[in-house]
């Protein structure tokens, strides 16, 4: 079986995880960071020599911390998408859109038996508009968010995919 993860955040759980399911099945991660420094749980990186898009499995790899590269071992394969920013909505000359698109062909090509989405983002959409033929799991974090942490568009528009779950 082959599995794709694209992961929107949550590393500690994501490489964790991930790290298993790779011993068993061929499994794929793809990272989506934005921004030049992603800071999150266990992750504390320069994305400054990542390209726009999807990036090589050496690349990715060469950008992690050597304890983690070491954890993870050899056989991982992990690959970066970098995005212009996360804003879906306000996407400046559809930058992201266009490299998402680019990365939609790719895995296309690649022929996943299931793609898993782990958190949330607003470009999930692109991917259940383009690969509908793909069997699909989501899994969600914080169905209702902790106290401190609302933010009311994020939870609204969970509620929204939520709604799809027969196409996820």
């Amino acid at each position: 079986m082959k599995v794709l993860m694209i992961a929107f955040g949550h590393p500690d759980n994501v490489l964790t995880l991930c790290k298993y399911l790779t011993r068993s099945i061929d499994f794929n991660l793809i990272f989506f960071v934005s921004g030049n420094i992603y800071e999150e749980g266990v992750l504390s990186i320069k994305l400054d020599s990542l390209n726009y898009g999807l990036n090589s499995y050496e690349d990715s790899l060469s950008i992690l911390p050597v304890n983690i590269r070491d954890y993870l071992g050899e056989k991982f394969k992990l690959r970066f998408f970098r995005t212009y920013d996360r804003k879906l909505l306000k996407d400046k000359g559809l930058r992201n859109l266009r490299k998402i698109i680019s990365l939609i062909k790719i895995l296309k090509k690649e022929n996943y038996d299931l793609i898993h989405f782990n958190g949330i983002a607003g470009f999930i959409i692109y991917f259940l508009v383009f690969l509908l033929r793909n069997k699909k799991v989501w899994t969600l974090h914080d169905y209702i968010p902790h106290y401190g942490e609302e933010n009311k568009k994020a939870f609204k528009f969970q509620k929204f995919l939520m709604k799809f779950n027969r196409v996820l």
